[in-house]
């Protein structure tokens, strides 16, 4: 047999198949790997826009406020919206596995103004805004829902701020359920 017809004889069936076997591990470690990068990223939303939202409450409590009938100093500090709740999109349910354009819907919004959040991109999250109380006596929670890939079970994100001393205090946006945070 001449070196020529080494070169052409090929591949035999079983190195093709420890190849194909390669392959399918290599597959088996990778996909699970990136489907959970896709999650941690889509989820790494709502901790952005949370920060943001309570951002946004603490800027308004700091800042003065004048009475629009009289322009004289309003005499009490307040989160924007006291006592009122809003959500974006509104509804009970966050989306599911899709974005949702939501800009429209919060710059017409004037809690979602007053707190400054004005996402530029569609989201993943429903958020919701609640604040009580004025004063030392003031508080509010920021919360993120949402279903990332249409299974119907949801993930929740939650922040707290309150006011100690005349400053405000925002705890760092935390899930409410780990076992579901990716979802």
């Amino acid at each position: 047999m001449t070196y020529l017809s080494k070169l052409r004889r090929g591949f035999t069936l079983i190195e093709m198949m420890i190849v194909v076997a390669i392959i399918g591990i290599l597959a088996a470690i990778a996909i699970p790997a990136f489907t959970k990068n896709v999650r941690q990223s889509k989820a790494s939303e709502s901790g952005i826009n949370l920060k943001a939202i309570a951002d946004g409450a603490a800027a308004y409590y700091q800042a003065e406020h004048y009475d629009r009938a009289n322009g004289r100093p309003v005499t009490f500090k307040q989160f924007p919206g006291t006592n009122t709740q809003v959500k974006v999109p509104a509804g009970n349910l966050p989306p599911q596995g899709t974005k949702v354009d939501i800009v429209a819907t919060v710059s017409n919004n004037p809690i979602w103004k007053a707190l400054k959040f004005a996402p530029s991109k569609p989201v993943y999250y429903q958020y919701g805004y609640v604040s009580l109380g004025i004063n030392d006596g003031a508080s509010f929670s920021a919360q993120a829902q949402g279903d990332l890939d249409g299974d119907n079970i949801t993930s929740s994100y939650v922040t707290y701020g309150t006011i100690t001393n005349g400053n405000p205090r925002i705890t760092a946006p935390f899930t409410t359920n780990p076992s579901t945070q990716y979802e």
